[in-house]
């Protein structure tokens, strides 16, 4: 059984790690969009990418028993206001209304969807996206 996966933000700390502990999975088939990194600062080019992103990702799964999505973008920590934090979980709601239209659209893609964010506690033994 082969889990196409797709960590969004793998260029930042998170997702940096997340992709290295995936890498290590015989089981695991990383997918990365075509197009270069997002331009988070501009919503109309993130919303556009979300667009062909995800129909990209869906297209690809269709050879794979299982599909996994990290969300590991973003730059919010613990002090950041709540008014910067309120534009990143807009982003993150953005992008699960296009995820959900576009699962709408293909009734037909039966696989297991494993959709998380962020990764296993430090030091954890487990796989990224597999249950405690």
């Amino acid at each position: 059984m082969t889990t196409l996966a797709w960590v969004i933000g793998r260029g930042g700390l998170l997702g940096s790690h997340v992709a290295a502990a995936l890498a290590e999975s015989p089981r695991v088939v990383e997918w990365t969009p075509t197009g270069g990194p997002f331009h988070w600062a501009d919503r109309d080019r993130v919303d556009a990418r979300f667009a062909e992103s995800i129909a990209g990702f869906l297209e690809a799964a269709g050879s794979h028993e299982a599909v996994a999505i990290f969300w590991c973008a973003g730059s919010g920590v613990v002090a950041t206001p709540a008014n910067e934090m309120a534009v990143e979980t807009e982003t993150w709601e953005r992008f699960l209304a296009r995820l959900g239209s576009e699962l709408a659209q293909r009734p037909r893609l039966r696989r297991p969807l494993s959709l998380s964010s962020p990764a296993p506690p430090a030091g954890s033994t487990r796989e990224p996206g597999t249950p405690r």
